[in-house]
């Protein structure tokens, strides 16, 4: 059917934009309702081309900004004294660290396919988030002395950089790979 016409458009080495502009409708996906498949369109409509409507365009002029706070927060937590508290910092960047992995999920949640979903670089970046989230849930939130120089590297340093990776899909004439 026409998520093998997909698969092989993708094999062949095609470019990105000929797998995202591949049109799948809703007889490709036969286990969501009407109503559902209409919400999934608008969703990815809305995430995937800014100058589809007035709140497209805010969000995607928005997220850039969001995203480049959140990389200040955590490089200044690096300077000594710490400018921010502890718990304050703790809590600026898991709320960070949460809208990236509700962004990335809703992505998911509304691309066309797994496929296409996992063969945008984009993507994948947007995956690190679920990953700082979860390394944060695991060493406690709040970042103190006890804790490995390597995590809080990871943390204030690595993190930060991965976040402003994701910056990069807003520029129409970037392309990653």
């Amino acid at each position: 059917g026409r998520l093998g016409e997909l698969r092989s458009v993708l094999k062949r080495g095609r470019s990105m934009e000929s797998a995202t502009s591949f049109q799948i409708t809703q007889h490709d996906s036969p286990f969501l309702s009407k109503r559902r498949w209409e919400c999934t369109q608008k969703l990815w409509q809305f995430l995937e081309e800014p100058d589809s409507n007035f709140w497209s365009r805010w969000y995607a002029r928005l997220t850039p900004l969001i995203i480049m706070v959140s990389v200040v927060t955590s490089f200044i937590q690096n300077l000594k004294p710490e400018p921010i508290p502890a718990l304050a910092a703790a809590i600026c960047e898991t709320v960070f660290d949460a809208l990236s992995t509700a962004e990335v999920s809703a992505r998911y949640a509304a691309s066309p396919s797994a496929l296409i979903f996992a063969s945008n670089p984009f993507n994948l970046l947007d995956l690190t988030a679920i990953g700082s989230l979860a390394m944060r849930a695991c060493v406690g939130f709040i970042l103190d002395d006890s804790l490995d120089e390597w995590v809080v590297d990871t943390l204030l340093l690595v993190v930060p950089l991965l976040r402003l990776l994701r910056t990069l899909r807003h520029f129409e004439t970037f392309h990653l790979l």
